[in-house]
């Protein structure tokens, strides 16, 4: 069931709520429609945000603008990391270029994932590992309090990557800085706060989030009734209740979005060879009636505002199998290998499905219920 789409909507983003935008006497621009005439040369600029995205717009700005302010209410975690591989040592010379990109990438993988859960177990650490490696590389005017320092533990949200420290470096340059405070009202020539500083722009940037959406925003409709996502649960994080072959391709928030995507189309290539050894057309989701009861968090497991945001039109997850999210790449590696693919999917459906501009209609007919 094909349906590509990125899980973001590109019609509309994510507002905030900015009071007096509407009297900046500048010109105010959202990332995800950055317009090809915008000239950034000499220009003050103030990015109202701290994700990813202000964090990368950051050091592209300050090669061309003045002066580059990044206003935030609340600080991120970023940290360094170089932005290519290791050079190869004289031990990878000896073994075929196939076997060390592969041990590049195993190690890569394993390096990831322990910080991760490092962090996770170990949430003081991790705080104070992230306050010294990001301490020694701000300037002199510019200290880890209150900028840099998240009310968060490292991973409760996601964390930003800055490729080769360039975030940094944009801020020793001194054309780049830091601001953490709460906006009061914007005005004909920049941003007051409440702490009654005033900052000036000739441009703002609001890189306040992206707007979730689940399927490209396709209606999905089984057997002539609309399916709300939302009241659905994942089925070991590739398919949804009630929806029959469809898998549906959702990354990792604690490690590269692709190897989601990687797992997932394993997974289908799987489960069609199956459909085929079992003379089958298809096969659905269907729980049993006691997950009703399960309790449910978000599919993405981050407290993020444009995913809690977004949480309502979105599946759900459970702790319990099978109706549980992504967990990590390795076990979810093993279960796609190896995992049954018999609990808690009902075979011997015939499925007609048609996909239409907005609407993706499904219907379906049990001849054999003997597999629930």
């Amino acid at each position: 069931m094909p349906n590509s789409s990125t899980g973001v909507n590109y019609q509309e983003p994510l507002h905030a709520l900015i009071p007096g935008i509407d009297t900046f006497q500048g010109r105010v621009v959202h990332p995800q429609f950055w317009p090809e005439d915008l000239d950034c040369k000499d220009k003050r600029i103030i990015i109202i945000g701290s994700g990813a995205t202000a964090v990368t717009l950051l050091p592209s700005l300050a090669k061309v603008a003045a002066q580059v302010t990044m206003l935030q209410r609340s600080p991120t975690y970023i940290l360094s990391r170089p932005n290519r591989s290791c050079a190869r040592s004289w031990v990878g010379y000896l073994v075929p270029d196939k076997w060390y990109h592969q041990m590049q990438r195993l190690s890569s993988l394993l390096t990831g994932r322990l910080f991760v859960v490092w962090c996770l177990r170990f949430p003081s650490a991790a705080k104070n590992m992230m306050k010294k490696v990001t301490s020694a590389q701000l300037p002199s005017n510019l200290s880890y309090e209150p900028q840099f320092s998240p009310r968060y533990s490292p991973w409760q949200q996601r964390l930003c990557l800055s490729p080769d420290g360039d975030f940094f470096a944009a801020l020793r340059s001194g054309v780049a800085t830091v601001e953490t405070g709460n906006i009061q009202r914007v005005v004909a020539d920049g941003i007051l706060l409440n702490s009654g500083k005033m900052l000036d722009a000739d441009l703002i940037v609001t890189a306040t989030g992206l707007r979730l959406l689940m399927g490209g925003g396709v209606k999905i409709k089984v057997d002539g009734h609309d399916l709300d996502l939302s009241e659905k649960l994942m089925w070991n994080g590739v398919m949804i209740q009630d929806v029959p072959n469809a898998a549906f391709v959702l990354g990792y928030t604690n490690a590269s979005w692709t190897l989601g995507a990687d797992v997932t189309a394993q997974f289908a290539c799987r489960f069609l060879r199956h459909l085929l050894a079992r003379g089958k057309s298809a096969a659905v989701p269907s729980l049993p009636e006691s997950s009703a009861k399960f309790d449910t968090v978000n599919v993405m497991k981050l407290n993020s505002t444009y995913v809690k945001i977004g949480a309502k039109d979105m599946p759900k997850s459970a702790e319990r199998k099978p109706c549980t999210g992504r967990t990590n790449y390795f076990s979810d590696l093993a279960w796609v290998k190896l995992g049954s693919l018999e609990r808690g999917l009902r075979y011997d459906a015939v499925e007609v499905c048609k996909l239409l501009s907005t609407s993706l209609e499904c219907h379906t007919t049990y001849v054999d219920s003997q597999n629930p």
